[in-house]
């Protein structure tokens, strides 16, 4: 693999341009070789929400925040709702997807079966694609967002059974 010749005052102007777009990551391509600058970032995590009174969360009662790009997709709180399932809740504001790209098919439908761990949506956020994992093997119940929709922090979009 050869060496990438690139200038000090160069790489600098790239370092200024992460730290003025608040970029995490810039990839730069010229006659075949790639150049790959990323920021390190310092993430802390907040602990999962579990919702006790699922109309609270329907009438709007849990607080907005703000996603961290970047950072590494987080795993779903999952509350109980009544005796019906789990309810599987947006860790983010963004919009929810229920499939991959346009076109294809969708990661679940009512009636699957799914593994611990299996992709039930992505929420994009601030141009990053969050995937939200099942936090538990069960039979997806009801899908409670629609396919390109915005989604609220703590926002119920799946419910799981057994």
């Amino acid at each position: 693999m050869s060496k990438f010749d690139i200038s000090e005052s160069l790489l600098k102007k790239f370092a200024k341009l992460i730290e003025e777009a608040g970029l995490t990551e810039i990839e730069f391509e010229e006659d075949g070789r790639r150049l790959r600058l990323t920021k390190q970032v310092t993430v802390q995590a907040a602990p999962p929400t579990v919702v006790q009174d699922f109309s609270s969360v329907m009438a709007g009662a849990a607080p907005a925040a703000a996603p961290v790009p970047g950072a590494a997709p987080l795993a779903p709180a999952a509350a109980p709702a009544a005796a019906d399932g789990f309810v599987v809740e947006s860790q983010m504001v963004g919009t929810a997807y229920a499939r991959p790209e346009p076109g294809k098919p969708a990661f679940v439908s009512v009636g699957d079966r799914v593994a611990e761990g299996q992709t039930l949506l992505i929420v994009e956020a601030m141009k990053f694609m969050n995937q939200v994992p099942s936090p538990r093997a069960g039979v997806v119940k009801e899908i409670l967002f629609t396919d390109g929709d915005p989604v609220e922090f703590g926002q119920p979009l799946v419910v799981l059974g057994d």
